[in-house]
């Protein structure tokens, strides 16, 4: 288990994923305008394809950050169909939101986005 956390798996294109990015790279949904200080939903699925969860290989859990500020660490079961997360959030200024994960796998992988808050 140790090997996995020795590296964690960056995207290098985000408008282009590659090998196993595919199924992997932790991908933000939201909405396009965010306005400083009203709610707003983030969703966070693994994979541009999903990532399939199954007890030999699956998705164990995904961190969120906005900036350096911890927001959550979820939990997944190999018995779930997907692993993806809706989180609410309430953002003063732009910052970008990252999330980790850890395949059982294919270790630890990472992805980012910039929101710009109006």
């Amino acid at each position: 288990m140790e090997e996995l956390f020795k590296r964690i798996n960056r995207v290098q294109d985000p408008a282009n994923l590659q090998g196993l990015e595919v199924k992997h790279a932790p991908i933000f949904h939201l909405p396009e305008v965010v306005k400083a200080g009203e709610p707003f939903t983030v969703r966070v699925t693994i994979g541009q394809t999903p990532h399939g969860m199954e007890g030999k290989h699956h998705i164990e859990w995904l961190d969120l950050y906005a900036g350096e500020v911890f927001i959550a660490h979820i939990l997944f079961s190999p018995v779930l169909p997907r692993a993806e997360v809706e989180i609410p959030l309430v953002l003063e200024e732009s910052t970008t939101l990252r999330a980790t994960s850890l395949c059982n796998l294919h270790g630890m992988w990472e992805g980012t986005h910039q929101v710009v808050v109006h």
